[in-house]
């Protein structure tokens, strides 16, 4: 097993493990692979180069050059939905993201920036808070940390483990929140979205747990590279990685 030998811990992840209440209260088991699924997404996808004489001869209208200006959406969907018809007989349109979104109004001219960030954040089988307003969200990014707050420009980051600080009242209402990964998405509009495969309040981490699966993976990472099976030495990497985190996270 990947995340733990120990029979009553198969299935959990490092962050569950590290968990005082997921560990007493988890109900089901998530993939066993969990960090092999991390470290497979890791892994840069790089396409093979096809000559043009290999590819395909079709009629289909050609898609815009990179150097033309982009299509609106609306424009791409619609383009989509001409070409579904003449084969669809009885089956409905299909559904896009756009179709389930709420549309904002654009803030009045002139409005100025918010006092306050509208904030939302979601991990797969909860939503932690939505649209809650906050002074500041401090993001552990994988090109570093920063800050959101009212007016930051857009931003979209992908997250390394470690901890989500969310101020509702700047350095006096402070939540944090250890996330093993995930995505931010900071909008032009003072909203911001954090995606996390993993979200648990850092009072509920056990440092003891901790401490354990850092030399454990610490070990595992060892035997691994002395054997030289890059596999398996990348997979306890992660490990050593997300223990780490949470080991920093409690101050250790």
């Amino acid at each position: 097993m990947v995340c733990c030998e120990r029979k009553q811990d198969v299935g959990l992840t490092p962050v569950q493990l590290g968990c005082k209440k997921q560990r007493r209260k988890v109900k089901r088991y998530v993939s066993e692979i969990h960090l092999r699924w991390v470290m497979l997404a890791r892994v840069p996808y790089n396409p093979p180069k096809l000559h043009p004489s290999s590819l395909p001869v079709s009629d289909a209208k050609p898609r815009p050059s990179p150097s033309s200006p982009p299509l609106p959406p609306f424009s791409l969907v619609q383009e989509f939905l001409d070409a579904f018809k003449p084969f669809a007989g009885s089956l409905e349109p299909p559904k896009f993201p756009s179709d389930y979104l709420t549309k904002k109004e654009p803030a009045p001219e002139g409005s100025g920036i918010p006092e306050k960030l509208t904030f939302s954040f979601f991990v797969p089988h909860e939503t932690i808070l939505k649209d809650e307003k906050v002074d500041l969200v401090l993001l552990p990014a994988v090109t570093g940390d920063f800050g959101a707050m009212p007016g930051h420009v857009p931003t979209l980051a992908q997250l390394r483990p470690g901890v989500v600080s969310i101020h509702t009242e700047q350095d006096k209402d402070v939540k944090k929140y250890f996330v093993s990964g995930g995505f931010a998405m900071v909008h032009a509009d003072s909203t911001a979205d954090i995606c996390a495969v993993e979200a648990i309040p850092i009072e509920d981490l056990d440092g003891e747990a901790v401490r354990a699966g850092l030399a454990e993976y610490q070990a595992k990472l060892g035997v691994a590279s002395g054997k030289g099976d890059d596999y398996e030495a990348a997979a306890a990497q992660i490990g050593v990685e997300v223990y780490s985190a949470m080991s920093s996270a409690l101050g250790h």
